[in-house]
């Protein structure tokens, strides 16, 4: 829609750039109040996946870290 918008104000052979004009006059759909409400909630909860992976994934790293000298020390000595 934005495009469509554009390629309508555009002159000669073509636009060389957008001013400030150009952009005041868009036409940009606002989804309802509610809709909005929706998506904000979902990514809230998205974000809070997140967030619970990224401690899981921490404390992997971790318990690797605090493992790797012990598995490294099995192999030299072939166990």
């Amino acid at each position: 829609m934005g495009q469509e918008q554009l390629l309508g104000q555009r002159y000669g052979q073509g636009k060389p750039g957008l001013n400030l004009t150009n952009i005041r006059m868009l036409n940009i759909p606002v989804p309802p109040l509610s809709e909005q409400h929706e998506t904000v909630a979902k990514l809230d909860a998205y974000q809070g996946t997140t967030d619970q992976l990224r401690y899981t994934q921490d404390a992997i790293g971790a318990e690797l870290d605090a493992l790797m000298p012990s598995i490294l020390s099995r192999a030299f000595r072939g166990d």
